[in-house]
């Protein structure tokens, strides 16, 4: 297994008490937000995906023909690029989502990884993939973490499970009840747009503001933590709609969640197994792992970019009737790629 040591100690620093501050929560409709403040910025500057597609600057394409786990992206822009775990890329033959946050470095080319989040479409591209709809949902990306710290730490390769996203997107369609021919996560925000809006009216990031605890009902579930405000800000409308739909999906008596739940849950990480790997792009990809909980880290240049964090040891039943794809059908709908 790779060492576990040096960058490791960049983690823990960044969650030290002078490190973040916690400040007080924030409720809606069954979620609640606990703003952090971080205070450690990385040295040097960085754009997000959204403005660099929108810029010109990167353009993301299929892999020669296309192959379901992988796109190419290309940096032209003079600064490095934030592509941050559980980006929805809309457009090319099939809608994907991002499996690990990767630093493009300017002037380069590379592969990511991806997954499917539309299994029904494989056709010729509707665009260049855009980061226009929110994240992955919130449950959906804990077990696509589960899935990519386990493949990362035996065979370095950051791969998802397949069939676990398809079946979190299909829930969360039948839940919600988002019709999609192709089966496309993005049905889910264009159905709830209206229910998705209030949240985001209610629920305002804060000046200063680099981290979120989200918590549904009376449970914390993840934290998404940044280097510098100008980034969770980016992200704000795309992060907050992932965590919505899973308090519309899954409602329950609210509980109280306070600041102190939130730095106990994202404390979590101090007493883990952290081990570092080779990032995509600059940096290194910190794996995390404690009693229900999994994380994922971005290091480069002793500072953290990114840290996501997600509680394993809640599981929700799904509700009956759902009926997900066999793995023969699956199959046959990506036979040939």
């Amino acid at each position: 297994m790779p060492d576990t040591t040096g960058n490791s100690a960049i983690l823990k620093a960044f969650l030290s008490a002078d490190g973040i501050r916690y400040g007080e929560s924030n409720s809606y409709s069954w979620l609640t937000l606990i703003p952090l403040f971080g205070r450690r910025r990385a040295p040097f500057e960085y754009v997000l995906l959204a403005r660099a597609v929108e810029s010109g600057d990167v353009t993301i394409e299929e892999v020669g023909g296309g192959t379901v786990p992988a796109l190419r992206l290309t940096n032209r822009g003079a600064r490095p690029v934030l592509i941050v775990d559980g980006e929805h890329l809309v457009g090319v033959k099939q809608n994907r989502i991002v499996n690990t946050t990767i630093l493009v470095p300017e002037k380069t080319t590379l592969d990511i990884p991806v997954s499917c989040v539309e299994q029904g479409r494989w056709s010729r591209p509707v665009a260049a993939a855009r980061p226009t709809s929110p994240a992955l949902f919130l449950r959906t990306r804990a077990m696509k973490a589960e899935a990519v710290t386990a493949s990362v730490r035996s065979s370095g390769a950051f791969r998802a499970d397949q069939g676990a996203i398809w079946e979190g997107v299909e829930a969360m369609l039948a839940n919600l009840r988002a019709d999609s021919p192709t089966a496309a996560m993005d049905a889910v925000y264009e159905r709830r747009a209206d229910d998705i809006a209030g949240y985001l009216k209610n629920l305002r990031c804060q000046a200063g503001q680099t981290g979120i605890v989200a918590a549904v009902g009376g449970q914390t579930l993840c934290a998404d933590v940044f280097d510098r405000p100008e980034t969770l800000a980016g992200l704000w409308d795309r992060l907050i709609p992932s965590y919505a739909v899973e308090a519309m999906a899954r409602p329950r008596d609210a509980g109280t969640v306070t600041s102190a739940d939130g730095e106990a849950f994202v404390r979590g990480v101090l007493s883990a197994s952290v081990t570092e790997h080779p990032a995509i792009g600059r940096g290194m990809d910190l794996r995390i792992t404690n009693t229900g909980l999994v994380g994922a880290a971005l290091a480069v240049e002793d500072t953290i970019l990114h840290l996501a964090l997600f509680r394993t040891d809640e599981r929700t039943r799904e509700p009956q009737g759902v009926r997900f794809a066999s793995v023969d059908e699956r199959r046959g709908r990506f036979a040939g790629r």
